[in-house]
């Protein structure tokens, strides 16, 4: 990540922010599995029940914890109360200390600024969440 996008976004918090502790707090070391998303493509809508299914069983496999929304593409035509509601999917298909990273991509400082900072509950018992990670929207390199 371009370091002025970091500075930038550690300073629109302030320093006793619940979120600017998640945003400086690391995982710990382990296998954490980017989780695809899946859509029904019948209703171009997420596929919540085969999801919540998917989560569940990452998480019985020994991964160390799931990273959701950044690994695929897929957040980026996704909107915000879609990506809320993968998180309480993934959330809810867990156990409540199991580790979620969240992408927190997008195609603006202030969008993501808006995904970090806005009301998904980022304490685990409540939601979503346990860490953020940003991810950014590069065109690809022509061939």
């Amino acid at each position: 990540m371009d370091a002025d996008l970091a500075d930038q976004i550690l300073q629109s918090f302030p320093a006793d922010s619940s979120v600017l502790k998640l945003w400086t707090t690391l995982p710990e070391p382990r296998c954490y599995a980017p989780a695809v998303t899946f859509f029904d493509p019948e209703i171009d809508k997420l596929g919540l029940l085969s999801q919540k299914k998917y989560f569940t069983y990452l998480c019985s496999t020994g991964l160390k914890g799931l990273f959701i929304l950044g690994t695929n593409a897929e957040t980026f035509p996704l909107n915000r109360e879609e990506r809320k509601t993968l998180l309480k999917t993934a959330r809810q298909a867990v156990p409540a200390c199991y580790p979620i990273i969240a992408g927190v991509g997008g195609h603006s400082t202030s969008q993501v600024l808006e995904y970090i900072s806005t009301p998904i509950p980022l304490e685990p018992t409540t939601c979503s969440s346990s860490y953020v990670l940003i991810s950014e929207n590069k065109p690809p390199l022509p061939s």
